[in-house]
């Protein structure tokens, strides 16, 4: 049985993120998922990323 917890779970993280006036949240998102992170606001990037000397 679905029980949205993928959403409740994003949407209590966002809620922290707006509370403590976090102002960008970074994901990356399976295809499973991209479409609950869309309805939830988020915008699709290709997003490409490098870190080096960590």
């Amino acid at each position: 049985r679905r029980k949205r917890l993928a959403r409740k779970l994003t949407t209590t993280i966002l809620d922290w993120c707006r509370a403590n006036n976090i102002r960008t949240v970074i994901l990356h998102a399976s295809d499973d998922g991209r479409a609950l992170y869309e309805s939830l606001g988020f915008k699709p990037t290709n997003e490409m990323r490098l870190e080096i000397g960590r």
